[in-house]
């Protein structure tokens, strides 16, 4: 751990080459260079091009006269942002004004900097009120504060909302400020404040130190920054130190907040915190019921050293991950260099307190020096017995790749959730048995180099990589109703990158792909990060059999199709389709109701694929025989006369129980119908028909005279047999005798 100050001097000066993530994305990119260390960029604002509409402020302006132009400019901020309108600029010439009010925006648009090539100084450490250096109203949404130097005030920056107003329909608050290549310092409480629904705040290449002004050293509320219920907020490298407590946390439900590529050092409390604690009063029930301190806020590629709390914390976050982090010599006077503490939020009876759940911590590099006299384990998960027992964490942490060294020893680690007993204290080895996790990290000696980044082959890609190259990792989901993927994001070249696709219910996964081919089958796709990379999951839904039966006459038929039943009566389906069955029972026969997935007794059934599913419909009817004449065919079709011919007679049972067929009369010149008994000029015995076949029977005859007769065919049971329908049961087919 020697040789830190001249270490920092060097990491100072180093180039970076890790772009701001997705989530970053910003339309003023292109006036910001992110190659660079932390901390205001001069180059960038002396180089800038001031366009649009512009109002000026000088030490030698009037503003009794002034009209904003450079020859008649304004002499405080407080008067130009009391006319400034929308989208327009003030352009601050160099030098120092001591400023007695309040800098306060109203209108969108505005942006507020320093002429190029000089640097303005806004001085409000007279303020002795609650009033902030520059304030960024309601309504001032889209607001730039740039390459300026804001001094004192009750907060440096703050951002105004209408959550407490008293309409709960309407708790908007001011979104989307721009804040960059900024010196901010000299506050009474936190220098940057962030309060609830203001929106998509960027704080990025700011210098940011000097908190707590007026303060008690050893009983101060003074953050960097301070975001309460902020959404989105990203806070990208800045250099932010010397605060009388936290650098920057992100707490009473702020929601995808990224802090990243920040060197944060020399702080009274934590370096960073996802999560803290938070009166009720400023949670968003409606989208967050559980009382969460922070959800899905991501910490990496941080350089966080010398804190008096932990150098990351975890306080009641939901999805939360901290990785490829750097912490050196934190938690010199409370918690633990990784901790996961208690959020008590106010001792409010109707408060949350949730444990963190699902935090994440990877790939980071923890370094405690002989000179933490505290000497805390270097991981600590905490346990009270106030309101009857609380846990700082649900279940596991979800942790690997990490490097751990602590110089007076082995690294140790606590478990405090013991329900009030004894902590858990264990080495790294322990530890890993203990969690289940933590997998190929090491209690080695880093040999941190000048910028420190570990040298040891054993911690390769881990830490803050500040000058490493990174790649960004693109993982979605196709359809995205199929199912959900993580471990997409930044990674550092070399290390390894796990993905996972998780299938909705009712959907199964298929594979990952890359530009359409095929790259794994495995839900859990690891592999090393080299390149770019977008990676889609594919997901196809589950299908169930449906099996209909059936009792009686009749048939089932489906919608969409594919039972026909009769003949088909099993096919498959999606998860989720809805399949309309509908019975149609035989001539003379009734439909008497379903059993199985559907019950109803009457008309169609409804069923709803989820599983393997079955279906019995019943009909009923007065009988199930149905005897009858379906062809006659004559060879030759018209005979000669006194000569003679052949009938071919087909008879069928249509009904659904076999039967005897009794006998077939056939005449060869008959008009009227017969019934049963009836005595006729031919027959044959037929024989027994079983449900739904067929009989064809061949008899020769006489011609007889010439003339046009009448042949016919009755199938006769005697009237033994009783039938569903007695009148299709004979057919007739007219012929000539030449």
């Amino acid at each position: 751990m020697s040789g830190l100050q001249t270490g920092l001097a060097f990491m100072l000066a180093l180039s970076m080459v890790a772009p701001l993530s997705a989530r970053d994305a910003d339309p003023l990119a292109d006036q910001v260079s992110t190659a660079a260390a932390p901390g205001v960029q001069r180059a960038v604002c002396d180089a800038a091009v001031i366009t649009g509409k512009v109002r000026y402020v000088s030490l030698s302006g009037n503003d009794a006269t002034a009209d904003g132009s450079l020859a008649r400019p304004y002499r405080t901020l407080s008067r130009v942002a009391e006319v400034v309108q929308a989208n327009e600029s003030i352009v601050v010439r160099g030098g120092t004004y001591l400023e007695p009010n309040e800098v306060q925006f109203r209108v969108p648009g505005v942006t507020l900097r320093s002429f190029p090539g000089e640097w303005a100084v806004i001085d409000r450490s007279s303020n002795t009120d609650q009033n902030s250096g520059v304030n960024f109203y309601v309504g001032a949404d889209d607001g730039v504060l740039t390459c300026i130097e804001v001094i004192g005030g009750f907060y440096v920056v703050s951002t105004e909302t209408k959550w407490d107003w008293g309409d709960p329909n309407d708790r908007a608050g001011v979104s989307r400020i721009r804040i960059e290549h900024a010196r901010l310092h000299g506050s009474y409480a936190d220098v940057i404040k962030i309060k609830p629904n203001s929106d998509d705040i960027l704080i990025r290449h700011n210098e940011i130190f000097d908190s707590g002004v007026g303060q008690p050293v050893d009983d101060c509320n003074a953050e960097g920054i301070d975001n309460v219920n902020g959404d989105r907020t990203q806070v990208a490298y800045n250099h932010i130190h010397d605060t009388c407590s936290t650098g920057v946390y992100l707490k009473g439900g702020a929601t995808d907040g990224v802090i990243e590529y920040n060197l944060i050092e020399r702080t009274g409390a934590a370096g960073i915190l996802l999560g803290f604690d938070t009166s009720p009063e400023y949670f968003d029930l409606t989208v967050n019921p559980d009382y969460y301190e922070n959800i899905r806020g991501i910490a990496r590629y941080n350089l966080i050293r010398e804190t008096g709390w932990a150098g990351i914390g975890f306080y009641a976050s939901k999805d939360a991950q901290a990785y490829n982090n750097t912490i050196l010599d934190a938690a010199n006077q409370y918690h633990s260099p990784l901790y996961f503490g208690l959020s008590y939020q106010d001792w409010d009876d109707k408060a949350g307190r949730p444990p963190n759940l699902n935090p994440s911590f990877l790939r980071n590099v923890i370094s405690q020096s002989s000179a933490v006299t505290t000497d805390p384990p270097l991981v600590d998960i905490r346990y009270s017995l106030d309101f009857g027992g609380m846990s700082a964490l649900t279940g596991k942490p979800i942790m690997s790749d990490n490097c751990y060294d602590r110089q007076a020893g082995a690294a140790g680690f606590r478990d405090q959730r013991t329900g009030g007993g004894e902590p858990w204290v264990g080495n790294l080895a322990a530890w890993q048995t203990h969690i289940g996790g933590d997998a190929r990290s090491h209690d080695v000696d880093l040999q941190l180099d000048a910028s420190f980044q570990p040298q040891n082959p054993l911690c390769a890609g881990r830490g803050h990589l500040w000058n490493s190259a990174t790649y960004t990792i693109a993982a979605s989901a196709n359809p995205v109703q199929g199912g959900t993927v993580s471990g997409g994001g930044v990674y550092p070249a070399g290390v390894t990158a796990t993905l996972r696709a998780t299938p909705s219910t009712g959907w199964t996964f298929t594979n990952w792909t890359q530009n359409a081919q095929v790259v794994s089958t495995s839900a859990q796709y690891a592999f090393t990060v080299q390149a770019n990379r977008t990676l889609v999951a594919g997901f196809a839904p589950r299908r169930y059999s449906l099996s209909v039966s059936k009792a009686g006459p009749g048939t089932v038929t489906s919608k969409p199709a594919g039972i026909d039943c009769g003949t088909q009566c099993q096919a498959s389906f999606n998860h989720g389709t809805s399949v309309t069955l509908t019975p149609v029972p035989a001539a003379g026969a009734s439909f008497a109701g379903w059993k199985g997935a559907c019950t109803n007794t009457t008309g169609p059934c409804v069923v709803r694929m989820t599983a393997k599913t079955t279906v019995t419909a019943t009909f009923t009817g007065n009988s199930s025989v149905d005897l009858l004449v379906t062809g006659i065919s004559l060879n030759p079709v018209s005979p000669s006369a006194k000569g003679t011919f052949t009938a071919r007679v087909t008879v069928k049972n249509q009904g659904t129980l076999g039967a005897d067929g009794g006998y077939l009369d056939l005449w060869s010149n008959q008009s009227t119908a017969q019934s049963c008994g009836a005595m006729s000029e031919s027959w044959a015995a037929i024989g027994r028909l079983e449900a739904g076949q067929s009989k064809t029977l061949t008899i020769r005859f006489r011609a007889g005279r010439a003339g046009t007769k009448t042949f016919r065919a009755f199938v006769d049971s005697w009237c033994e047999t009783p039938e569903s329908r007695e009148g299709n049961n004979q057919l007739r087919k007219t012929y000539t005798v030449k």
